[in-house]
């Protein structure tokens, strides 16, 4: 009898790795950002990528980099409350990068920092004030599951800007050399 016979089909979760970086340079009242992720995804097919932001976080340009392939402008949506999803054009390959660049200003920083998880908190020296600023953590965060497997953080500053660390969630301090 075979009326009771069933098959359940389950869809194959993807898997992806990234190596990020993201170079910040602090300004009067600014934070502008580019991010760039190399992706590894493997084990089924990635049609969107998620990125916690700020909610004041302005997006210039989200880009889908290929070898052998021109850039790829990318559609993206903002969440309520703080957040990107990126819109792939189709299945992500199974190696690319991503680079979004943005900004934000960091006068209305403390009012939305709980929205996205800080990478670092900052004090911002300038002649006219001295101000808290949250330090955007971009990252990869789903919708499938990700391991970011490297993350460094570049923090350069304007000449007048004055910049002091004050709790930063992880990161170690890599000295330039001279």
């Amino acid at each position: 009898d075979y009326a009771n016979w069933s098959l359940p089909i389950h869809p194959r979760r993807p898997h992806i790795e990234s190596h990020e970086q993201t170079v910040f340079v602090v300004g009067h009242g600014k934070i502008r950002g580019t991010w760039l992720a190399d992706l590894d995804v493997s084990d089924g097919s990635v049609f969107q990528i998620q990125i916690p932001t700020p909610e004041n976080w302005n997006v210039e340009q989200a880009t889908l980099l290929q070898e052998g392939s021109p850039d790829q402008s990318l559609r993206w949506a903002a969440a309520p409350g703080g957040g990107l999803t990126l819109f792939l054009p189709g299945p992500a390959p199974e190696h690319s990068q991503l680079m979004l660049r943005g900004w934000m200003s960091y006068k209305e920083s403390h009012a939305t920092e709980n929205a996205a998880p800080a990478a670092a908190r900052l004090t911002a020296n300038t002649k006219t004030a001295v101000q808290p600023v949250a330090l955007p953590n971009l990252r990869l965060s789903g919708p499938s599951s990700v391991h970011v497997a490297a993350q460094t953080i570049l923090l350069l500053r304007a000449s007048d800007v004055s910049l002091e660390v004050s709790d930063p969630a992880g990161l170690r301090r890599l000295n330039a050399k001279s």
